[in-house]
């Protein structure tokens, strides 16, 4: 192993009654989607993500970049999937980097060398400032990447979070992919999102009603740390469509369909980081946006809807015309989700869960 340093009674009756109403109205729609033939099951295809519309033949993966924005989660379950999963192929290069937010680099050098000692492995503990969320770890090691990486096809980057990846961890209806999955992606060329939706939300939304996203404050999981008001969002942006105006060169590549990552893990070929030119001043100055900005910014929010717009490769006219096919619905409500395509499989998860 080598290390290298640097320095986000009646009321049963009352529910009997409401349960048993809600089962024969669930049982009649179920039957009633049925029998017209339009019912969609969960997860329909067309609306996930992109390298299941148009995928480019398998490319084997020889180096495996594993980019991990750390503060004090217990990674057991990484250094166990590394071991097990990916440690299995004498010719593939593995680079682990942790983009240590929080302090506690010093104690994940110990752990990891402990776990790693007999193992070919690289590892790096990258020292960041404890504000921008996992968006300022990921700016960073690409902007990084860009400069000292490999543009080989053959090499795979992964960016997670240190949290395990648990139904419990996944903060949206869904469930996350597991590495092999997200690596079977990348192998066809693609960005893969590291959260599969579920219940009639597709991963694609509509770009004009995207654009008008905006967010006033933030409580995060786990700490209960929260912002509001000019704390939150000291530039003032209107929405998504304002902050790019103002701070960016690139644009949305669709007008009609883009593509979004919820929830801080993707993959990506490492080839992705260049093809597009704009995206190095871009992503450099996004990285010292979140850097100078308070410990939690509306930036980080609006990063995140772009990191797939950002690396997947633009869908072409016949992707977009699957995917609006496909869609029923549009979520307009001004939110977390708000621009999502959904489809009909929304009201079977209604009445019978995720």
């Amino acid at each position: 192993m080598r290390f290298t340093k640097k320095s986000k009674s009646n009321m049963m009756i009352c529910c009997s009654r409401k349960n048993s109403l809600k089962g024969l109205i669930a049982l009649t729609i179920f039957i009633l989607f049925v029998s017209t033939a339009t019912f969609v099951l969960p997860n329909d295809d067309a609306l996930q993500s992109s390298h299941l519309l148009n995928p480019d033949d398998e490319q084997s993966i020889k180096t495996i970049e594993i980019a991990v924005a750390y503060c004090s989660a217990d990674i057991t379950w990484l250094t166990d999937v590394i071991i097990t999963d990916l440690y299995n192929d004498p010719n593939r290069k593995i680079v682990l980097t942790m983009l240590s937010k929080c302090g506690n680099h010093e104690f994940i050098t110990q752990f990891l060398y402990e776990k790693f000692v007999h193992l070919d492995i690289t590892v790096r503990i990258n020292q960041l400032p404890n504000k921008g969320g996992c968006d300022l770890a990921y700016a960073y090691f690409i902007n990084d990447y860009i400069e000292t990486g490999s543009r080989d096809a053959s090499s795979a980057i992964l960016f997670l979070k240190d949290t395990e990846r648990t139904k419990k961890n996944c903060h949206q209806k869904g469930r996350y992919l597991t590495i092999p999955e997200m690596l079977h992606s990348i192998s066809h060329g693609e960005f893969v999102c590291g959260v599969k939706a579920s219940c009639g939300r597709s991963a694609y939304h509509d770009t004009s009603v995207l654009k008008k996203f905006a967010k006033h404050g933030y409580k995060r999981h786990g700490d209960g740390m929260a912002a509001v008001g000019d704390e939150f969002n000291a530039a003032n942006y209107v929405s998504l469509d304002d902050f790019i105006t103002r701070e960016l060169k690139w644009t949305f590549p669709n007008d009609a369909v883009t593509e979004v990552c919820y929830g801080g893990s993707f993959g990506i070929p490492a080839s992705r980081l260049f093809a597009d030119q704009r995206l190095k001043q871009d992503l450099l100055h996004l990285e010292e946006l979140l850097r100078e900005g308070p410990a939690m910014s509306v930036v980080e929010h609006f990063a995140e809807r772009l990191w797939a717009s950002f690396l997947a490769k633009p869908l072409d006219k016949l992707d977009t015309e699957i995917i609006l096919r496909s869609a029923t619905g549009v979520h307009q409500e001004q939110e977390r989700y708000m621009g999502t395509f959904l489809n009909s499989s929304r009201f079977y998860c209604f009445f019978f869960g995720n």
